[in-house]
């Protein structure tokens, strides 16, 4: 039997959760180049981007991510003790897609230092997807409904 979908006031709040988790990988990830989310290599993209707060980047982006993640959760149905594996794996296809295609158009970043940022989407994916389906699980099914 599938998880029961989760209210729209609780994808809000699994969002907000895929929001701080990703906002605090960039945190960790922030003070090493060979480590830092593509997103944020702001040193590496055109100089108008210059300007940008890294601060308010990784919040923008952290959030857009959290979005997507619930997003995806609230349409996500995998086989029932599978879902936490095999969603976090998705998410962290989807953020390593969207990194290499942050890297090809915007980064003058070179490839070797983006090899090494780029996998660090998996434990970041992993862990978004494992606390998102956790939390989804524990939901109660609505009365009535």
């Amino acid at each position: 039997m599938p998880a029961p979908s989760p209210s729209a006031r609780r994808v809000l709040a699994l969002g907000a959760v895929a929001a701080l988790v990703h906002a605090a990988f960039d945190l960790v990830t922030w003070p090493s180049s060979w480590t830092r989310a593509p997103y944020l290599r702001l040193e590496d993209m055109h100089e108008a981007f210059g300007a940008l707060s890294p601060v308010g980047v990784s919040i923008a982006a952290s959030v857009v991510s959290g979005i997507i993640a619930a997003l995806a959760l609230a349409a996500f149905e995998p086989a029932p003790g599978r879902r936490a594996r095999t969603f976090g794996l998705a998410l962290a296809a989807f953020w390593i897609f969207s990194a290499l295609l942050t890297h090809a158009v915007w980064l003058s970043t070179p490839w070797s230092r983006a090899l090494v940022a780029l996998p660090l989407g998996i434990p970041r994916g992993l862990t978004v997807g494992w606390l998102l389906a956790r939390f989804a699980a524990e939901v109660p099914t609505p009365a009535g409904g």
